[in-house]
């Protein structure tokens, strides 16, 4: 019975960069054109990292129309476009932008029972 990563699967990891090198340079493949390198020469992987998203940048009113848009079909992409944001912040600011709809229908809710 082989394992999962036997020894031929772990020669072609570790011989890897290597390969990609040896085919780079005999023109085989690319890079994309605005492809960063690391200092070593090799590529730079681009990790990209989160923001944080301070509590009261947003406010209220910005939240609940960011909703408003949601609820009306838009994309996360669109959505994040047309309020200016980066589309990792649209989640938190959508989520804040529903607590204060809630909030503003429980408010309704409560005005009409009194």
């Amino acid at each position: 019975m082989k394992t999962k990563y036997d020894l031929d699967r772990t020669k072609l990891l570790h011989d890897g960069p290597k390969l990609v090198q040896w085919a780079i340079s005999q023109g085989l493949m690319s890079y994309p054109l605005n492809q960063k390198f690391l200092a070593d020469g090799s590529p730079d992987p681009n990790i990209e990292s989160t923001e944080y998203v301070h509590p009261d940048k947003y406010t209220p009113q910005f939240c609940l129309r960011a909703h408003g848009l949601r609820e009306l079909g838009m994309t996360l992409d669109d959505l994040a476009k047309a309020m200016g944001v980066s589309r990792g912040s649209i989640t938190y600011i959508l989520a804040k932008g529903h607590e204060a709809f809630l909030e503003s229908e429980r408010i309704k809710h409560n005005s009409k029972s009194e």
